[in-house]
């Protein structure tokens, strides 16, 4: 008789179990398959990673739309679109990704190109069609995925495995032969990225999920497999020969501080990473000097921080703090939380001044006519055609084209993806004479989306992207775990002001805000529960 009662009310609890085998299997299809799926090596890595992707989630959108006809639950759906109580179960990021959709459709409907708009196969193949499946993952992802720590620990194994492929080319190895048909600029490409500034990226959303979850984790075992993770990825992104990357660097060492300063345990472990970073750039100096004849080496800002003369101070000096910090451990035996509130309150003022420093150095580089007073850093902050290999030029070329645009294109877009159509038409001689090659990609994701979708699309992906950030910081102080999407989207986010937005390494961004918001809804609804339960 009781096993009879109970087993109903199992199903009643999971009614959707299948959906949520579904999304797990897609989940990890996307984190540690995809990275991995090549077909002609290099030569045709953009087109094979798009397909993979189109394939992997029309599949999942097949079974989806099968699963809810079978269910019932399509109907159900239906009845309540009639009446109205589907509004209830969206959140304002549901309905700001749902206005980016839209806004996507139009934009692809009132282009002069609309095929080239739907397919972006005069772009980077990230038209309507691409788009819209990211905006079915996240729905799939953040409504079905039954959340498990170990999905984030299967991410890191095969991202490591990406980053050491990615080493062995720093040092010319080319374990797999990907580069023997290459002849111009072999070293641009690695691991199963192809380009160095997308395999950066992908390298900095590792880096951050083994940051997050190694100063947040309790396990001692889990500890230490994080930490070998955040090590190799650190030497994999220097050694991936990018200064984006430093953008992404710098954006997860000044936000972890705020999620984390809430226990000595985060304090002690994010000085181990600070001093892991010192040592490790030590490291890679160490080798570009005694195998200078083999490794690809770095002339960036790399051999800014490699060469300053108090690099080994700073090293030694991090971690004595940190081995002072683990003895103080035993002296104080509560968390002092009045300094970790100070060290939260002073780290914020720092960020805000740092910040500040930061605006007043590139306004007078670049407004107040002081560039010889920065001559050390010049290639960095002082802004012209040929800055960032040539992303000034891309990010003029863009701001030109927008400003000639009729009212409705301003809003709408000329039609998504189809940035090199207009630059064909309107900058060809240019691009030809100077660069002679083509831009079809503004080298700025936010740039990019205000050309091809308008000030309105851009609008809604902002609202979608700060409006998912905003949720996620709110509940990341309840479940530490959702820390780890959290920085590894934000941290795509920040390198993506200075690169494209492909299906290579744009998944991965959509299925970590997902997996968080996953987890936040799962929180909520363990919460509503608990509450009912007291009432009762």
């Amino acid at each position: 008789m009781s096993s009879h009662l109970i087993r109903p009310a199992a199903e009643e609890k999971r009614p959707w179990r299948y959906m949520e085998l579904a999304a797990s299997v897609y989940t990890l299809a996307l984190l540690c398959i995809f990275p991995f799926v090549v077909h002609n090596k290099y030569f045709d890595i953009l087109p094979t990673k798009y397909q993979a992707y189109a394939v992997l989630t029309c599949a999942a959108l097949i079974f989806t739309v099968l699963y809810l006809i079978a269910s019932g639950a399509a109907v159900r759906g239906i009845q309540s679109l009639r009446d109205g109580t589907w509004k209830g179960h969206l959140s304002f990021v549901d309905w700001s990704v749902l206005a980016f959709e839209a806004l996507l459709i139009f934009s692809t409907l009132q282009s002069e190109f609309p095929y080239e708009s739907f397919w972006g196969n005069e772009g980077r193949y990230t038209g309507l069609f691409t788009m819209s499946l990211y905006v079915f993952s996240y729905f799939f992802i953040s409504r079905f995925l039954r959340w498990k720590q170990w999905y984030l620990d299967a991410f890191l194994g095969g991202g490591i495995l990406a980053c050491l492929w990615g080493i062995t080319d720093y040092f010319r190895m080319d374990i797999f032969h990907f580069k023997e048909r290459i002849a111009a600029s072999p070293d641009t490409f690695t691991s199963s990225f192809g380009n160095i500034n997308t395999y950066t990226i992908y390298v900095a959303m590792v880096i951050a999920v083994a940051a997050a979850l190694f100063v947040t984790s309790k396990s001692v075992g889990r500890s230490f497999y994080y930490y070998i993770c955040f090590v190799i990825g650190m030497f994999a992104i220097i050694m991936g020969v990018s200064d984006n990357a430093y953008l992404s660097l710098g954006a997860l060492f000044a936000l972890l501080p705020l999620y984390t300063f809430t226990k000595g345990q985060a304090v002690r472990r994010y000085v181990v990473l600070t001093a892991t970073v010192f040592t490790v750039v030590r490291c890679i100096a160490w080798i570009n000097t005694a195998y200078a004849d083999t490794v690809i080496g770095i002339d960036s800002l790399f051999s800014f921080l490699a060469g300053h003369d108090k690099l080994m101070v700073l090293a030694c000096g991090s971690w004595a703090f940190a081995a002072a910090l683990y003895l103080l451990k035993f002296a104080v035996k509560r968390e002092p939380k009045a300094v970790l509130l100070g060290l939260r309150v002073a780290w914020g003022v720092l960020l805000a001044a740092v910040f500040a420093a930061a605006f007043w150095i590139f306004y007078d580089a670049n407004f107040a006519g002081h560039q010889d007073k920065y001559q050390a850093i010049a290639k960095y902050i002082v802004f012209n055609d040929n800055w960032g290999t040539n992303r000034g030029f891309a990010w003029r070329i863009s701001w030109e084209n927008f400003k000639s645009f009729p009212l409705i294109h301003k809003i709408f877009g000329f039609g998504p993806d189809t940035f090199g159509i207009i630059t064909t038409f309107n900058n060809y001689k240019e691009m030809s004479e100077i660069y002679h090659v083509t831009f079809d990609n503004a080298h700025n994701e936010y740039l990019h989306f205000l050309l091809t979708i308008g000030a309105a699309g851009l609008a809604a992906y902002l609202s979608f992207l700060v409006s998912a950030f905003v949720k996620m910081t709110r509940r990341a102080a309840d479940n530490p775990l959702i820390l780890a999407p959290l920085l590894a989207f934000t941290c795509y986010s920040v390198q993506a002001a200075v690169n494209l937005n492909v299906p290579i390494t744009a998944p991965f961004m959509w299925a970590f805000l997902a997996m968080g918001l996953a987890l936040v809804r799962r929180d909520d609804k363990q919460k509503k529960s608990e509450d009912a339960g007291a009432e009762k």
